[in-house]
């Protein structure tokens, strides 16, 4: 009894804690209810149990045997994997060979010291002994582990968004292949000897210095894009600023040149009032009246900062033929600043011109907000050729490694003022949709 207790212990402790692990970074990002994965994986372990306890402890394999189900055991687990999280399947794969080698480095210091320090040879699977260094083995080496998974990498796969994550996951695979052949043997002559155990350590303290450098890599990449982005949107802004300051200094030009000839204007038309000329009079106000620009300044809303920035890009559309589609309810205070509107609106409709620009006919933007209490709702629709890089629901950009800058820096935006910003394409439409708090 007491033995058979020991090798369910055993074969629980060698494959459960290592099993929960590959899911500690992505707990907030299953496909089911936790309640469904919990009914799920307990089941597994069960058929998984009760194929050890019936078939391989009494039968006593080793070598190919164990080795082979150890191989369909991990996909099964690895299909389970795919299965109930959701997250692209290269960052998967990232973790799931992280903790598959950090499990088998713990079997081959296990086996190790079974042989040495209490059998001639590896004869049974999961003995008392095999139980107890099991047990001190996890008790020493699995808060960091937990603990780098929990900091480092649920911060990784979840915030980080590269296209590095494709090719990163080769990494811990090349060294669980390495790993998990180097301690597939259970020749006791082969194990007992002391090259082998230091081999596995290397291998063991170098594999994880290699997935904390390349975690640390990622890292220092998102920030210096992040930096970049940040950066190219402060010029970006400062570009608009200069733009609209120009617009200004030309309306003040004009304003001045009008106010000169206007002062010849009304000695004109006084000297025609003081000869009583009343004919002359009326022919010279109907010409002055008729040569008056027809148009008057465009009005889009009553908050001057979005009001400019739309009548600039109105002007793009208009001398480009992009049809431009303006219905905004937008008051002149809102709580929301100035430089956020011009980097909200300013990125969205810029990236929308120029997605028109690609199109030969059936170029449009359409920009419509409502406000509903103390949300307004923004949508930015425009046409496009259906090029687009997407992973998941993150829209990449064409220009550079990661997110868009403009769609990124709409999304800062949005949740600075506990909204939201949702992306979608359909049907050759580009859709943004951000809801903004106004204070």
């Amino acid at each position: 009894m007491l033995k058979s207790l020991t090798q369910l212990m055993g074969s629980l402790l060698a494959i459960m804690p290592y099993a929960v692990l590959v899911f500690v970074p992505f707990m907030d990002n299953l496909r089911i209810s936790k309640r469904s994965f919990y009914v799920l994986i307990s089941a597994f372990f069960l058929v998984n149990e009760a194929i050890i306890m019936l078939v391989f402890i009494p039968a006593n394999y080793m070598g190919i045997i164990i080795q082979i189900y150890l191989i369909c055991f991990l996909l099964a687990y690895l299909l389970l994997y795919f299965i109930a999280v959701r997250a692209k399947f290269y960052i998967l794969l990232y973790v799931f060979f992280l903790v598959a080698t950090y499990s088998f480095i713990n079997v081959g210091l296990r086996n190790y010291i079974e042989i040495v320090f209490f059998h001639d040879t590896y004869y049974n699977l999961f003995t008392h002994e095999n139980l107890i260094i099991n047990c001190v083995l996890l008790c020493v080496t699995y808060p960091f582990i937990f603990r780098f998974l929990r900091k480092k990498i649920t911060h990784a796969v979840n915030e980080i968004q590269l296209t590095a994550w494709k090719y990163l996951w080769i990494i811990p695979a090349m060294f669980f292949a390495v790993i998990f052949i180097y301690t597939g043997t259970y020749e006791t002559e082969y194990i007992k000897n002391w090259q082998y155990v230091t081999m596995l350590i290397v291998m063991g303290l170098g594999s994880f210095l290699v997935f904390y450098v390349s975690v640390r890599m990622l890292e220092q990449t998102d920030k210096n894009t992040k930096v970049t982005q940040k950066m190219t949107i402060v010029e970006r802004q400062l570009e608009l600023q200069s733009e609209q300051y120009s617009m200004l200094r030309n309306h003040i030009t004009e304003t001045k040149t009008a106010r000169h000839d206007l002062r010849h204007h009304l000695s004109l038309l006084q000297s025609y009032i003081d000869a009583g000329e009343t004919e002359k009079l009326k022919m010279y106000v109907n010409e002055y009246a008729g040569a008056l620009p027809t148009e008057t300044e465009i009005f889009f809303c009553e908050n001057h900062a979005v009001n400019s920035i739309l009548r600039h890009y109105a002007g793009i559309a208009k001398n480009e033929g992009i049809q431009f589609d303006i219905r905004l309810e937008l008051p002149e205070n809102t709580g929301v600043s100035d430089s956020d509107f011009c980097i909200l609106f300013g990125n969205l409709t810029e990236n929308a011109i120029e997605a028109c620009r690609k199109l030969n006919n059936g170029r449009f933007i359409r920009i419509n907000s409502k406000l509903a209490g103390k949300m307004i709702a923004i949508t930015i629709d425009n046409s496009f050729n259906d090029k687009i890089e997407k992973e998941g629901d993150v829209y990449m950009s064409l220009k550079h490694d990661g997110e868009g800058i403009g769609i990124s820096s709409v999304k800062a935006i949005a949740e600075k003022y506990g909204g939201a910003a949702q992306f979608e394409s359909k049907d050759s439409v580009f859709q943004a949709s951000i809801m903004l708090r106004l204070k």
